[in-house]
């Protein structure tokens, strides 16, 4: 019925994306869906994909987490990773291409679907809104 009146309803906390309970894979599509435009070059192929989450990274807190940059933007800040004996070359490789790839062309705002402040936890915006209040 709403879809009938061109009415929809949005999602109002997205603070799991802060959290970084984003899959992996959802995250390397927008990257590479908003690089193939800019720069075709830097794609993330499915092979890269699958060798980090045989090494069971599957989301983007297994990764690192999002931090503000200098100018303002924010991005994904890779984890010191460090490797095992479980870690092949190519995955190391691999790890160094996508926390790469996702720090330099992946902002936070590629993924939340309305302003950034969705990504602030309900309970923290409340009180921001009862202080301003």
């Amino acid at each position: 019925m709403m879809n009938s009146v061109s009415l929809s309803l949005r999602e109002t906390d997205q603070s799991y994306v802060a959290r970084g309970d984003v899959s992996l894979t959802h995250a390397v599509n927008i990257c590479n869906h908003k690089t193939l435009t800019e720069n075709p070059t830097v794609k993330i192929n499915g092979t890269t994909l699958r060798t980090i989450q045989q090494m069971n990274i599957k989301s983007i807190r297994d990764i690192g987490k999002w931090m503000f940059n200098d100018d303002g933007t924010i991005t994904v800040h890779a984890h010191k990773q460090v490797f095992d004996k479980s870690w092949t070359q190519p995955a190391r490789k691999n790890w160094a291409n996508i926390t790469k790839t996702l720090h330099d062309h992946l902002h936070i705002n590629d993924i939340l679907c309305g302003t950034t402040e969705l990504a602030i936890p309900r309970p923290i915006r409340q009180d921001q809104a009862e202080n301003y209040i």
